[in-house]
């Protein structure tokens, strides 16, 4: 998946939908089993990239951009991830072409 800033650069595919980029950091929402029956799972085991396509429809709403900061669990967040994640959300939400992030 490209990275937001250098998708952003592009024109729009289609003008009138909003810009939406995604930052990912791994945690629950990309936890993965090693099996369908298991009930356990492992955070961060899943790319952005991955999820994204899980859901195909999306595209039909936004323009998708995404980012893959980290992809740690939860509890290995460090205050160095945090504050490249705060970085990045203000970089994009100072560009006016950013409808939004997730």
């Amino acid at each position: 998946m490209a990275a937001a800033d250098t998708q952003l650069t592009q024109p729009p595919r289609n003008p009138g939908m909003p810009r939406v980029a995604i930052l990912a950091t791994g945690g629950t929402i990309a936890g993965a089993a090693d099996g369908n029956l298991q009930a356990g799972y492992t955070s961060g085991r899943m790319t952005l990239g991955a999820i994204i396509g899980a859901v195909p429809e999306i595209s039909q709403l936004a323009e998708i951009s995404g980012e893959q900061l980290a992809n740690v669990g939860s509890q290995d967040m460090t205050f160095d991830i945090l504050q490249a994640l705060a970085g990045r959300v203000n970089t994009l939400l100072a560009d006016k072409r950013v409808s939004g992030v997730v």
